[in-house]
Formats: structure tokens, sequence, C-alpha cells
């Protein structure tokens, strides 16, 4: 017991370390104000973004970069502003959607969150790692708010969809590993860090 502990604690650091430089793939810096949201530069990235989307309000990528960089800088009455007067005009941008249910999750609102977790996975159906991240942070949710038994069954779908579809993406990956990590399926986390270690991973731009 005591050295399957260790095993386990060690698979868990490996994945952790893996997960900056997925976050760092996952972006285009030609996208204004990414560059400033990669490196922290919060209050430039918030200007940069908030300039881009004067000319171009119907922006959904800029308005979820925007809303991360809120959620960041813990200005979360701004961000839920903000992405509320965004689906009004855009009901089924995923990504913002996704956004404003981490501001409910920020704030204690954890049935509003797993609703609107929920809701992103539904919008976000045409887009496999959109859709696996809301399905994760739901189940996190959840998992958090002591209904495990509704939480286990989505971390399960999540690691049969790794089985199956075998996805590369950054934000299909870091959904897969920390589903793994919820579940301590120490034999089924061993073989998917040792493939996610050798992966070169394509840009994309998970929620």
């Amino acid at each position: 017991m005591f050295l399957a502990g260790i095993a386990l604690a060690g698979a868990i650091a490996c994945f952790y370390s893996l997960i900056p430089r997925a976050f760092a793939q996952s972006q285009s810096d030609d996208l204004p104000g990414v560059t400033e949201l990669k490196k922290g530069d919060y209050e430039n990235a918030i200007k940069l973004l908030t300039a881009r989307l004067t000319t171009n309000a119907e922006d959904a990528e800029t308005e979820k970069n925007l809303l991360r960089a809120y959620l960041e800088t813990g200005r979360y009455v701004e961000a839920e502003a903000s992405a509320k007067k965004f689906l009004l005009k855009t009901a089924t941008a995923a990504g913002v959607r996704h956004q404003l249910a981490e501001v409910f999750a920020s704030t204690g609102r954890y049935p509003e969150a797993s609703a609107e977790f929920e809701r992103a996975s539904a919008d976000a159906a045409k887009s496999p790692a959109d859709k696996v991240s809301s399905d994760l942070r739901r189940a996190e949710v959840l998992e958090l708010t002591g209904q495990e038994d509704r939480a286990r069954p989505i971390f399960e779908a999540l690691v049969t969809y790794y089985k199956e579809k075998q996805p590369d993406t950054a934000a299909e990956l870091t959904a897969v590993g920390r589903a793994l990590v919820h579940l301590e399926d120490t034999r089924t986390r061993t073989t998917f860090i040792a493939r996610r270690s050798q992966l070169t991973l394509p840009i994309s731009t998970p929620s």
C-alpha cells in the first residue's frame, strides 16, 4: 500500500509537470493579447483584448481570452457581466460559456457552474477539445460538492473517449489526464503519461 501510494504520487506529479507545455501550445500568438496572457501580463492583456472587441464584437476567441484574464485577476464581476453580454448575442459560444461557468465556480455558485459547464459541453458538440474540457470541469464541480456518484461516470467517459479516439490535442489530453487523477487509475495513467510525454502537440485552443 505504501509503495502504491508513492507510485500514485509520482504519476500525479509527472502529469502535472506536463500541463504548462500543453497550455503553452494551446494558444496562437497571432491573436491580440495572447502573448501577454501567457506571460501573466494580465493588465496589458485586458487592454489589448478589450480594444479588439471594440472593433470585433463577435470574436468569441478574444472574448474567451478576456474572461480568462479577468478570472486570473479576480475580477469576477466584470467577467460575469462581459460573458453574459456576449452570450446574449452569441448564445452558442461554448468557450465563452465555459468561462462564465468558471466564474460561477470561482465564486462558490456551484449549481450554476455545473449547469453552465453542461450547456457549454452541449454547445461544443462539434469541437471535441472544448467539449471534454467542459465535461471535466462539470465532473470536478460535482465531485467538489459531494456528488461523486454523478461525477465518476463523467470521468470514466473521458477515459473511454481517450482509449477509443486517441486524441492528441493539448485540451483533450489535459482533460483526460485530470480525469485519471480523480479516478486514481494508476495503470491507465502510467500508459497515458508515457504516450503524452512523447507527443509534439499541435496548436489548439481549449476552453
